[in-house]
């Protein structure tokens, strides 16, 4: 994120960059792959406009586990203050992902492993992967969101920006980046 955060600021914006659960300089133990987080940034935003005042106008934007955060963030109840959402390369559902990188990095079957990973999710952190959907927050959203993602991410499948781009009921875009991969952000000729 320091390239976009170098040329956001350069370009006149405050940029805030929080490090999510158990990632950088936050504390945690456990990744909560953006779910929490969506909370936290409730917290983060609130804290924003307190200190810049009303009128400050704030964009989300992350990238890969990052957008799924600010895509869940996006079906809270948002203060006015928030006027979009851009989201590069994010996942729809935290349980399609675990059961496809099981398969795809550790050629692993996603049954029973999955279902047994969801069971203790809930047990050690009350909260079940299979419940954690991005799709149903952004049935709830009402701030216009960017979806972006590489046609061939090898990360997160194509699929997943499709699924996140029918679940949104409000101002929606997306663009699918022909020839590129996950989080591809060099410059194209």
């Amino acid at each position: 994120m320091i390239p976009y955060a170098r040329l956001f600021h350069e370009q006149g914006y405050n940029v805030l960059m929080p490090d999510a659960r158990a990632q950088g300089q936050s504390d945690g133990h456990r990744i909560g792959f953006g779910w929490p987080d969506r909370v936290d940034y409730l917290g983060w935003i609130n804290l924003v406009i307190s200190q810049l005042g009303d009128q400050t106008e704030i964009v989300l934007m992350g990238f890969s586990m990052g957008a799924a955060t600010v895509l869940a963030t996006a079906g809270e109840t948002l203060p006015s203050n928030v006027k979009a959402v851009v989201a590069d390369s994010g996942f729809a559902s935290i349980y399609q992902m675990a059961k496809t990188t099981l398969r795809r990095d550790y050629h692993l079957p996603a049954n029973p492993i999955v279902p047994i990973a969801d069971w203790l999710a809930k047990w050690r952190t009350g909260s079940r992967l299979s419940q954690e959907r991005v799709t149903d927050q952004l049935k709830r959203a009402m701030v216009p969101i960017l979806i972006i993602h590489g046609e061939k991410d090898q990360v997160v499948p194509v699929g997943h920006a499709r699924a996140l781009f029918e679940a949104i009921k409000g101002p929606k875009q997306a663009y699918i980046v022909p020839d590129t991969q996950h989080i591809d952000i060099r410059p194209r000729p």
